[in-house]
């Protein structure tokens, strides 16, 4: 197995900073930790994928409860050139702090197959993560037989993921359609 070091201080980068390397380190921990002990085990990759699972989920919950609170305070203009610049403005910060939030949990999944030696470097790993969990499958890379139920536990919470995603996105532009429509009343 490779070995990660870590020179970033909590010190040196703010709060999503430190829970960014909380979750890498989680999770690498617990993949390390489950790898070693139940290597051979089904149990073991079976505890190792619900935990990356936990993992991701709690990421995920914690990166829109944080977005929700962050939108309401970010400055944008009411219009621009007579459009409603602060719909688009929201509904754009919105899109991209989700995307933000799915390329994290790529990144924890293309850590743990990584650090498994699955893959001789991080661009493949994550592309396989990317590929996995948005359930496209190409199929041109896989698992090795050995941990390939890792790949299924992925593309399990990237279903449940993308679908809180789609919720959130979805109850802010009603939000934002209904404010509009108390306004012109």
């Amino acid at each position: 197995m490779k070995s990660f070091k870590a020179e970033v201080t909590f010190s040196s980068v703010g709060l999503w900073g430190r829970c960014v390397l909380l979750i890498f380190l989680s999770a690498h921990l617990l993949f390390r930790a489950v790898a070693r002990v139940w290597d051979m085990f089904f149990i073991g990759k079976l505890l190792l994928g619900t935990g990356i699972i936990v993992v991701t989920v709690v990421f995920h919950v914690a990166g829109l409860v944080g977005l929700a609170k962050v939108l309401p305070r970010v400055p944008l203009p009411e219009r621009i050139w007579g459009l409603d610049a602060k719909l688009f403005g929201l509904l754009l910060t919105a899109v991209l702090g989700v995307i933000f939030v799915h390329v994290v949990e790529s990144w924890i999944w293309a850590l743990v197959y990584y650090g498994l030696d699955e893959f001789s470097d991080m661009e493949t790993a994550l592309y396989f993560s990317v590929v996995t969990s948005t359930t496209l499958g190409y199929g041109d890379l896989m698992l090795s037989a050995k941990w390939r139920i890792l790949s299924t536990f992925e593309a399990m919470g990237g279903l449940i993921l993308f679908g809180a995603s789609t919720g959130f996105l979805m109850a802010l532009v009603k939000r934002l359609i209904d404010r509009d429509q108390s306004e012109v009343k």
